[in-house]
C-alpha cells in the first residue's frame, strides 16, 4: 500500500520508513483502545473520561459492543448540519450510583479517532457534540454523548 502511494510521499517530504513508522506508532493507539473498550460489558480497566462531569463517586466505564457503521455520511435536515461520523458504535456506559449498583446505559454513539494529541481538543469536542445530534436523529434515540478517541496519547 505504501508503495503505490509513493508519489503522494514524495510531494510531502516523507521516506517510506518514515511513513512505517508513522503508520505503526497510530496503530499502537488503535490496538490499545481495541484491548481496552471492546467488550459485550465494560472492563474494570475501560475507564470513561466525562469532560461534562461534575465530581462524580467513581469512574464511569465504557465498552464498544458492536460497530455500526465506518465513514458514514449523515445529514440532519432538523439542524441544517451534515458530517462524516468516523465510527458509529454501539456503546454501553456503566456510570456509578453509590451506594446502589451502577446504572447501565446502551445505544449508539458516534466515536471520533483523532491520530494526534489533544491539542484543538475544543474543536474536536464541539465536533463529536454535533456528531451526537446528528446520531440521534438518524437512529431516532437520544444519544446523549459521544466519544472521542486521541489514538497518539490513548485517551
Amino acid at each position: 500500500a505504501i508503495l503505490k502511494s509513493l508519489n503522494e510521499l514524495v510531494k510531502i517530504d516523507v521516506t517510506i520508513e518514515e511513513a512505517k513508522h508513522e503508520v505503526t506508532t497510530r496503530a499502537k493507539g488503535l490496538l490499545a483502545f481495541s484491548e481496552r473498550y471492546i467488550s459485550d460489558f465494560p472492563k474494570s480497566d475501560a475507564t470513561l473520561t466525562n469532560t461534562r462531569a461534575v465530581k462524580q463517586q467513581g469512574n464511569s466505564l465504557l465498552a464498544v459492543s458492536e460497530l455500526l457503521d465506518i465513514e458514514e455520511d449523515i445529514w440532519s435536515p432538523t439542524y441544517g448540519l451534515k458530517g462524516k461520523l468516523d465510527v458509529t458504535v454501539n456503546a454501553i456506559v456503566s456510570d456509578p450510583n453509590p451506594p446502589f449498583a451502577p446504572v447501565l446505559s446502551s445505544g449508539p454513539k458516534p466515536l471520533e479517532i483523532k491520530t494526534g494529541r489533544a491539542v484543538a481538543a475544543m474543536e474536536h469536542r464541539a465536533q463529536t457534540m454535533l456528531y451526537t445530534l446528528l446520531t440521534a436523529e438518524r437512529y431516532g434515540v437520544e444519544v446523549p454523548s459521544g466519544l472521542l478517541y486521541y489514538t497518539q496519547s490513548e485517551e
